[in-house]
Parts: C-alpha cells; structure tokens; sequence
C-alpha cells in the first residue's frame, strides 16, 4: 500500500483561534505651520491618553461627526 502505515495512530489534530486587535487610537492635532496631523497609536495606549489629556475637544468631534453624517445624506 502507498502511504500507509499499519498499527499506528494518527496524531490528534487541534486547532487555534488567535484574535489579533487591530484597532487604534487616533490623536489629530492641529499646527499653523504643519496643519492637520494624524498620529496612530494601539488601542491600549488610550489609557495613557485619558490620563495625560483628560480634558478632550469632544464638541469639537461631535460636530465634526454631524458634518460627515451630512455630507453622506
């Protein structure tokens, strides 16, 4: 026979799940002489940011986030 072996058992087959997290942190900053800058950072750093910048521009993303909406109705 080809490819057979007798009186021997096969080796148990397993299988993995390996969840990568791919999301990130995103921080904008605005500069007069650079403008607009997009850095990325890994989604566990966001502690870091809420603990140095606890203060956040959020009525600056909300209305910004209104304006996308609009523009894509």
């Amino acid at each position: 026979m080809i490819g057979s072996r007798a009186n021997t058992e096969a080796e148990k087959i397993s299988t993995t799940t390996i969840k990568v997290d791919e999301r990130v942190c995103a921080l904008t900053v605005f500069d007069e002489e650079f403008g607009r800058n997009v850095f990325a950072f890994h989604a566990d750093d966001l502690e870091v940011f809420d603990w140095l910048i606890p203060e956040k521009g959020y009525d600056y993303v909300i209305e910004k986030r209104r304006r996308e909406m609009d523009e894509l109705s």
